[in-house]
């Protein structure tokens, strides 16, 4: 049986262990929840300067962190559309716009911190991103395909995989050709001699 004073020894030493591992988890939390907020303003004012390169590098350095808040992200989206609009790569900009509506489907674009031509593009997108899915119908399999129809294009994805793996195969077939060409079979060894029973 453990003793009172072995007891209090273990608290006096399990207590600091647990303080220190619940003040851990809180300063990582805090870190993780602030973590972007250096990065959001120094890209902001990249971006305004005009040095749009060096704002996409900290935002997308940024944007890799882990735990990071919905309003991080946000912010991380917003200002990477911003960015890539001004340089004009439109689907990239486009990208990041989808994927703050995705994250914050009522997002609208700042009429007073946005450009007039960045918020055309992210109304664009806000509507692209409410045009209910079409539904594809089967197609009829009864038709016949008339001589006067182009095919459809092929798009060779299946011949790329056949190709990887018939490659694959015959590299495996050959390195065993190599391993095993010149090795002669080894004799078998004699069985063991009977030993006398008990």
């Amino acid at each position: 049986m453990i003793s009172k004073r072995t007891r209090q020894l273990v608290w006096l030493i399990e207590i600091p262990i647990f303080v220190l591992l619940v003040d851990t988890f809180f300063l990582a939390k805090a870190q993780a929840q602030g973590q972007c907020q250096k990065e959001l303003a120094e890209a902001e004012a990249k971006y305004r300067i005009g040095l749009l390169d060096e704002a996409i590098d900290l935002l997308e350095r940024c944007e890799t962190k882990s735990g990071l808040t919905a309003a991080e992200l946000e912010g991380i989206y917003w200002m990477l559309g911003k960015v890539y609009h001004a340089k004009d790569l439109l689907d990239n900009a486009k990208a990041y716009l989808r994927k703050l509506l995705e994250l914050i489907p009522d997002w609208q674009p700042h009429p007073e911190k946005d450009p007039p031509a960045f918020q055309e593009l992210a109304q664009e997108v806000i509507k692209e991103m409410q045009k209910p899915a079409t539904t594809v119908q089967p197609a009829d399999t009864t038709a016949v395909k008339t001589p006067d129809e182009p095919s459809p294009p092929k798009t060779g994805g299946g011949r790329k995989w056949l190709l990887i793996g018939g490659g694959g195969a015959i590299a495996a077939g050959a390195a065993a050709f190599l391993i095993f060409r010149g090795e002669e079979k080894v004799p078998r060894l004699p069985d063991p001699p009977d030993l006398p029973r008990k």
